[in-house]
């Protein structure tokens, strides 16, 4: 088969990329487009793979074979060793939970299928990025998924002797029309994850790749070779990359429209490889040999971050040190492994590294199911592990559509109570399942109307849940207010009414929509939030009765991995930590006054959720013996809320306006 030439510039071009990923994932809250750089690279390898097939086709010397293997032997050696590495260590500092998962992700990632794995994680409790090694990996299943049907594509498309430009073009346009579709209709998880909506990136690169192999088809009026074309190109190009890195938010990088900024940046530097910035920037030696081992150190990067940042050495000196490690890793890798396969590059070495792969993937999935247990693995540890598994929502309830919205029920008696709230209102639903399948005759109906991050009130939104919807909220209070239901149930997490700063790039940002503007919490939203809560509890009580469940009390100390004894690296102790209570947070205190008013003013009912876990100030966070009450930092988890938690009872009873 024949080969693409090879131009230095575009090795620059993948340094560009890859440093501003690394400097996104070290330094979010500085370089907040950095994760730009893996657009970019989808560019790039689109422009590579289509150009080399297109080259082949041709001259009908196209092999699937020779491909695959080439394929194999290009990524497998550094994935196989990141992979390892990576398991090995985690093995030595993670919990039971936590190497369970990255076993399932080392699966995921030699399958190269991590992101419908990772998509499939998605939601409300799904761990926190940087407690997973292996996320970046994502991207990578993005791409060999491309390398394993765009050549059959490709070769499909020839043999019928269809127009290759227009068939790029026409796969393309549909890809970017679905990645807008999803974005905007489905979720912001499907669009980053899924691969139909990312093709069209790489798809660029294939557009570029023939473009510049046929400019007999009039496409040389827009890719003229004159000097002066191409330093003007060129510097578009890099602009174009500068203001999706420097000046464009983590959200609109990541997903919809936004993207064609880094892509087209990308597009217009590999149409000039003449120009003065080429030439002199990109084909720099530093920019090229970071441009080499920019694939290795695109894999160490995140997974020398993360466990990092699971050993919580989280300040700026310590990302700076997990940089260097990442960079020390990567050029061992390219000079010792990468290297050595090129020069011995034949079928002996891809059936070897298959073989490697196979046994790499049969080590995850055994790690998934618990074997070999972590070395920081304890009878307390388990105990920990049981809590941080335990929710059942929606365990016991049914589907129901309501004014075209999906809620869930739970049948009791004739009397239907609503409850409406987020994740904070679910974790009550244990026990209220269990009251009803105890005494259905003496129980009220069950209604659930929650979604995860989304707070009862009208007006506030948060640009991740996309299902908290105007929409939505207004489906809920017309059957709030419908003569089917008896009462309403109100609660949800406090955490929405307390961010006092702006959260860290990639947390939630909740806002008040006030005539079209965003009213950040932050920025004064809270106040507006607060008006609106009182607005509609007092809507409703006017004609039934209302509940205000004020928040339990939460935080770090909450969290049961907040109990074990020890250290990741030294090891732990087989049991608990002494203090089994936490000081009430000031600040929760004052928002449990706040809202105890606002029930007072609009004749709701308050039950005080604060009063159950805390007397003089002082909460508690486990049982006497040491059991964890909650689920992870401010969640009960269904094993209290069935056995303790009665203040939620009082709701099911009958009671008449």
């Amino acid at each position: 088969m024949l080969h693409v030439k090879y131009r230095p510039d575009i090795d620059g071009l993948r340094a560009i990329a890859v440093l501003s990923v690394i400097c996104f994932h070290a330094f979010p809250k500085y370089i907040q487009g950095g994760f730009a750089g893996v657009d970019i690279f989808f560019v790039i390898s689109g422009f590579l793979i289509s150009g080399i097939i297109f080259d082949n086709l041709e001259k009908n010397s196209f092999s699937y074979i020779e491909f695959y293997s080439r394929r194999i032997r290009r990524i497998f050696p550094a994935l196989i060793v990141v992979l390892s590495t990576t398991l090995l260590f985690g093995w030595y500092i993670l919990f039971p939970d936590e190497l369970s998962q990255l076993g399932k992700h080392v699966a995921g990632a030699i399958g190269f299928v991590s992101n419908f794995v990772l998509y499939n994680e998605a939601g409300y409790f799904d761990t926190i990025s940087e407690t997973k090694p292996l996320l970046h990996l994502w991207s990578l299943g993005v791409e060999e998924q491309f390398y394993i049907f765009w050549p059959l594509l490709l070769g499909l498309a020839w043999k019928y002797k269809s127009n290759l430009l227009i068939f790029v073009v026409f796969i393309a346009a549909i890809s970017f029309c679905a990645n807008l579709y999803t974005t905007y209709a489905i979720s912001s998880e499907a669009a980053f994850y899924w691969p139909t909506n990312r093709f069209w990136e790489l798809m660029i690169g294939g557009i570029l790749a023939y473009a510049i192999r046929h400019k007999q088809h009039g496409l040389s009026r827009w890719l003229p070779e004159t000097s002066s074309s191409s330093n003007f190109r060129a510097t578009l190009g890099i602009g174009l990359i500068i203001v999706a890195i420097g000046f464009l938010d983590r959200d609109k990088v990541l997903i919809g429209g936004w993207a064609l900024v880094p892509t087209l940046g990308a597009f217009l530097l590999i149409s000039t490889p003449g120009s003065w910035l080429n030439q002199r920037v990109l084909s720099h030696r530093a920019m090229v040999y970071i441009g080499l081992i920019s694939f290795p150190l695109y894999l160490w990067h995140w997974s020398v971050l993360s466990m990092f940042r699971i050993l919580q050495y989280t300040s700026y000196l310590e990302a700076v040190l997990a940089i260097i490690i990442s960079f020390a890793l990567a050029a061992l890798t390219y000079e010792f492994i990468e290297k050595n396969i090129r020069k011995h590059s034949s079928q002996k070495t891809t059936y070897f590294l298959v073989v490697l792969s196979v046994i790499l993937l049969l080590v995850g999935l055994s790690t998934l199911y618990g074997k070999p247990a972590p070395r920081n693995n304890s009878q307390y540890i388990a105990i920990v592990n049981q809590a941080i598994d335990d929710w059942e929502y929606p365990d016991g309830l049914s589907p129901i559509t309501i004014n075209n919205q999906k809620l869930l029920i739970k049948s009791g008696t004739e009397q239907k109570v609503l409850f409406w709230g987020d994740s904070h209102i679910e974790q009550y639903a244990p026990r209220i399942v269990q009251l009803i399948d105890e005494h259905p005759d003496k129980t009220k109906t069950a209604v659930f109307a929650t979604r995860p991050g989304c707070p009862p009130i009208p007006g506030v939104y948060e640009d991740h849940h996309r299902s908290c919807s105007a929409a939505y909220r207004d489906a809920v209070i017309k059957y709030a207010l419908s003569p089917e239901i008896d009462s309403v149930v109100i609660g949800f997490s406090a955490r929405y009414l307390s961010e006092d700063e702006k959260p860290q790039p990639g947390e939630d940002h909740y806002y008040y929509l006030m005539d079209g503007e965003k009213i950040y919490f932050d920025e004064g939203g809270i106040g507006h939030a607060l008006q609106s809560l009182e607005e509609i509890i007092t809507k409703i009580s006017a004609v039934k009765n209302v509940f205000l469940i004020t928040d339990n009390p939460s935080g770090n100390s909450f969290d049961p991995k907040a109990f074990i004894n020890g250290s990741r690296l030294a090891g732990y102790i087989n049991n608990p930590r002494a203090s089994r209570s936490q000081k009430y947070d000031p600040k929760q205190a004052a928002l449990q006054d706040l809202l105890t008013e606002l029930a007072e003013r609009t004749q709701a009912q308050v039950i005080d959720a604060a009063a159950h876990f805390c007397q003089d100030g002082t909460c508690a966070t486990t049982l006497s013996d040491g059991t964890p009450i909650y689920k992870d930092d401010n969640h009960i988890r269904p094993f209290y809320v069935k056995e303790h938690i009665d203040y939620i009872d009082v709701t099911l009873k009958t009671y008449k306006k």
